[in-house]
């Protein structure tokens, strides 16, 4: 390496994300396992997930200081902290930005799918900015079943399940949705339905209970 990094990322197959301080901020880019810089290190901050994109941000910004509380007649200091989010975007392996700096927050599943956020509802949309659903849900949640990918969309109004063309699978009907058990072996979902909670199969079905 030609650099010395601040902070290095794990490789997911040949490229991880790595930070240098430039005038006491970090700049995050790309790198290969050579040492190679894909992307400079210009970006707030950078997410890569195995796919031929990095997620990216300008704006982010993180900062700590100490703010003096009066407590029993006595100062002390604590430390807080101050977020700036920023916006995020997409760039290709090449730095070329395909998806403009619009989201204020960006979470990548690792398949091509992302939740994005505008203001404080999320969206589904795709690695190249398709969007696949509407900008009104509190939470997305991935669901993998037999080398498929659906969606768990949150909102108190009916929560459902699409799958990766926005199809409801699930209709949003539900008061919550649970998948943390949707990795078992039965791939079943616990979801709240009023008063009851009961579980869905892998053919979206009512079982067991």
């Amino acid at each position: 390496m030609s650099r010395t990094y601040s902070n290095l990322s794990c490789f997911y197959g040949n490229y991880a994300t790595a930070s240098v301080n430039i005038e006491g901020k970090s700049k995050w880019g790309l790198i290969d396992k050579g040492g190679n810089e894909v992307i400079p290190p210009m970006y707030d901050y950078a997410i890569y997930k195995g796919e031929d994109v990095v997620y990216v941000n300008n704006g982010l910004n993180c900062s700590a200081f100490r703010k003096k509380t009066v407590t029993k007649n006595r100062t002390i200091g604590l430390w807080e902290e101050n977020y700036i989010m920023g916006k995020w975007g997409i760039v290709n392996l090449k730095n070329e930005l395909i998806v403009s700096f619009t989201y204020s927050r960006l979470n990548p599943f690792g398949d091509g799918y992302i939740s994005a956020s505008l203001g404080k509802k999320a969206g589904l949309i795709t690695a190249y900015g398709e969007r696949i659903t509407p900008f009104k849900y509190d939470l997305i949640l991935p669901i993998r079943r037999d080398y498929e990918i659906y969606f768990a969309l949150i909102k108190p109004s009916g929560s459902g399940v699409i799958d990766s063309k926005g199809n409801f699978v699930l209709e949003p009907i539900y008061s919550g949705i649970g998948v943390n058990c949707s990795n078992d072996e039965d791939g079943w979902i616990v979801v709240n339905k009023g008063n009851e909670t009961f579980y869905i199969d892998k053919q979206w079905k009512r079982c067991c209970l």
